[in-house]
């Protein structure tokens, strides 16, 4: 469920980021089980109309799929540093 519901989501809200007509297809699908991730691929295609907004593209792409986990209560791990301290207690930070 979570590569068609990243990609309906992609692919409303980059429409308005390419322009008007300039979206051809959004294509999301599961890579590889990482440490502490489930890792995706995504793929873009656009009309050169869009070429302006590329780097706008990019960044949408991040700030949906982010927003998307967000709303669907999806964890994103971040890794985690414990320091040890001089006197020998550990304290987890982040």
């Amino acid at each position: 469920d979570i590569p068609a519901i990243m990609r309906e989501r992609l692919a409303r809200d980059l429409a308005a980021v390419a322009g008007e007509g300039n979206l051809e297809g959004v294509t999301v699908e599961f890579k590889a089980a990482g440490p502490s991730s489930l890792d995706f691929v995504i793929w873009v295609a656009v009309k050169g109309g869009a070429a302006p907004a590329y780097v706008r593209l990019q960044n949408a792409v991040q700030r949906i799929l982010v927003e998307t986990c967000t709303e669907h209560r999806w964890d994103i791990p971040f890794p985690q540093l414990t320091v040890h301290a001089a006197d020998g207690k550990t304290r987890p930070t982040s």
